[in-house]
C-alpha cells in the first residue's frame, strides 16, 4: 500500500481521550502543573488533548513524555506515601499494618513505573520511527501505522497489573519466610 492515501481517521483511529493514560495525565496536571488548559483560541479544552490529537510526530512523542512524566510523578508519589503513611502506620498499629502499607505502595509505584516504561517505549519508538517515515512522505500507510502505535493503549494496563502481581507476589514470598 506505499503510496495510497492515507486519511486523519487512519492516523487517530479513536479518541487518544478515551485512554486511561490520558486520564490520569489530565487529572495530574491539572491537579499540581499548574492546569491542562488550552493556550491558544484553537486548540480546543486542552492542550494535552490537542497535542494527543496532531498529525505530527514531535507532537506525539511529546504527548508520550508527558504521559511518561506523569506516571513517573504517581511512581514517587507512592514511594513518599511509604515514607508518610507506611512508617506511622507500623509505629502506630503495629509490624503487620506497615508491612501491608508499605507492599501496597510499592505494588502501586511498580504498577505506574510499568507504565512509564510502556508509554515511554511506545512514544520514542514509533515516534522515531514516523519521524524517519515522515521525510519520504505523511501518506502512506507505515507512516500512519507509525503514528498509531505512537499512541498509549489501554492493553497496556495488563503489562503494568502482571507487573504488580509479581511484585505483590515477591513481597509476599520474602514476608512469609
Amino acid at each position: 500500500m506505499v503510496g495510497a492515501l492515507v486519511t486523519e481517521h487512519a492516523l487517530t483511529p479513536g479518541d487518544p481521550r478515551r485512554t486511561i493514560h490520558f486520564v490520569i495525565c489530565r487529572a495530574v496536571a491539572r491537579r499540581t502543573w499548574g492546569g491542562d488548559t488550552p493556550s491558544q483560541a484553537d486548540v480546543g479544552d486542552s492542550r494535552l488533548a490537542w497535542t494527543a490529537s496532531r498529525d505530527d510526530p514531535g507532537a506525539r512523542m511529546s504527548y508520550a513524555f508527558q504521559v511518561t512524566s506523569t506516571w513517573a510523578f504517581l511512581a514517587f508519589a507512592f514511594v513518599v506515601a511509604i515514607l508518610v503513611v507506611a512508617i506511622p502506620v507500623r509505629s502506630l498499629f503495629g509490624a503487620p499494618a506497615g508491612d501491608a502499607v508499605a507492599a501496597g505502595c510499592l505494588v502501586a509505584c511498580m504498577f505506574c513505573i510499568a507504565g512509564s516504561a510502556n508509554v515511554y517505549w511506545r512514544g520514542y519508538w514509533y515516534g522515531t520511527k514516523a519521524k524517519r517515515l515522515a521525510r519520504h512522505g505523511t501518506y502512506t500507510a507505515a507512516y500512519a501505522a507509525a503514528m498509531r502505535r505512537t499512541l498509549p493503549r489501554n492493553s497496556s494496563l495488563l503489562f503494568q497489573a502482571a507487573i504488580g502481581i509479581v511484585t505483590m507476589v515477591l513481597v509476599l514470598s520474602d514476608g512469609l519466610q
